[in-house]
């Protein structure tokens, strides 16, 4: 069986999307897995800011039980560093699966980097773990200040402070997310979204998460309540909203865009528009904490 890893990187009147029904904790009993031992191949690939490193292991995995699984390295970059993937046949959630228009459970990975102990990814397996539906990055920054003198690739907008938004101090980055079958599965991004969250409160900060849209991803950001960050004066990305649109608020821009699309039955084109920092409204990050102290009860 083939494994596959991947660590990597309000406006009124929008409702904001969530057609995803609360999660349902079951115990340990209630899932039935094949015990399977054998030594399988793992597939890993690492991801950093420059570049992807593919690992390929043999080890055992037993679905039943916890376990850590070891990936070492031969190459000096990565020579005596520890790759750790987390292995819990507790730790589920739920995504959605368009064909059968039915909610399926999704096995969660948890990957450490022993070079990188300030940064955790989530992976989204398929039950066996021989499929990765999906992926998500996830950096702490507790002195945003520093970590923009200390890095060169660190985008500035991520790490500086927005007050008018809440975004002060202690933050989580959303460094890369994805979804590796869009037109299959939904609600990876909100998933996403809802373990950022947590992993805010699992370091004792306040649920501040910023992140980064992309080119194709602004709608969908947005949709899942996501609300985009002023873009600076003078910067390549406040003269494209300001030549194309006539306004640099892009969620003005986009509740409009949205609003027009439904009249007339169109897709939203956003054309050539780039990256753009994102930040998770307080409402929004508090829908997730209740969510998540609900599920602690179950």
């Amino acid at each position: 069986m083939i494994v596959n890893f991947n660590f990597s990187k309000p406006v009124k009147g929008v409702k904001i999307a969530n057609s995803m029904p609360k999660p349902i904790n079951f115990k340990a009993g209630a899932d039935t897995f094949e015990k399977n031992t054998k030594e399988k191949d793992i597939e890993l690939t690492v991801y950093n800011p420059y570049v992807n490193t593919v690992f390929h292991i043999k080890t055992p995995v037993d679905l039943t039980k916890k376990q850590q699984i070891v990936i070492t390295s031969k190459y000096s970059r990565f020579a005596g560093k520890k790759l750790v993937v987390d292995y819990d046949p507790q730790r589920y959630d739920y995504i959605f699966d368009k064909k059968s228009n039915r909610r399926e459970k999704t096995m969660i990975l948890v990957g450490h980097d022993e070079r990188k102990p300030n940064e955790i990814s989530y992976h989204f397996m398929s039950r066996s773990l021989s499929k990765e539906y999906g992926y998500v990055h996830l950096s702490l920054h507790r002195d945003p200040k520093a970590d923009l003198k200390e890095s060169s690739f660190l985008d500035r907008e991520l790490l500086i402070n927005y007050p008018k938004h809440k975004i002060q101090g202690p933050r989580v980055i959303v460094e890369y997310l994805q979804n590796w079958e869009d037109s299959k599965k939904g609600g990876i991004g909100r998933l996403a979204d809802k373990l950022a969250v947590k992993y805010c409160i699992e370091n004792n900060i306040k649920p501040v998460i910023i992140s980064n849209a992309d080119r194709g991803s602004h709608v969908a950001h947005y949709l899942r309540g996501k609300r985009f960050l002023p873009p600076e004066k003078d910067t390549s990305s406040y003269d494209y909203l300001a030549k194309n649109y006539g306004c640099t608020n892009l969620n003005k821009i986009l509740a409009k865009l949205l609003k027009d699309s439904e009249k007339n039955e169109e897709k939203i084109d956003l054309g050539d528009l780039g990256m753009f920092p994102m930040y998770m409204p307080e409402e929004l990050a508090q829908k997730y904490v209740k969510e998540l102290e609900s599920e602690k009860k179950l």
